[in-house]
């Protein structure tokens, strides 16, 4: 199942609510910083990647210090996207 929000407060609503497998969040949310919902899933199994059109090394190096497996840049092709997700997934599942 796929769940979409289009604010902070969705998602996070959500994220507690669902305890996604995959948390794919954006850095700019209209009333929050998606690198600040990395640490609200407790589920150390959930795969967390953030996607952003702000490419920083700033913004890298926080979004791995939130917990982010990954971190794409805008703009994400599908099969990039994809690959990505299976790649988390498959080492995720290796570890358990």
């Amino acid at each position: 199942m796929v769940e979409t929000a289009r604010t902070g407060k969705e998602a996070l609503e959500k994220i507690r609510k669902e305890n996604p497998n995959v948390l794919l969040l954006d850095v700019q949310l209209p009333d929050s910083n998606g690198i600040e919902l990395l640490t609200t899933s407790d589920n150390h199994e959930t795969v967390k990647i953030i996607v952003t059109g702000f490419s920083t090394e700033e913004v890298g190096k926080k979004a791995a210090d939130f917990g982010a497996d990954d971190y794409l840049v805008k703009p994400v092709q599908p099969k990039e996207l994809l690959d990505t997700i299976r790649d988390r997934l498959a080492a995720v599942s290796q570890k358990t």
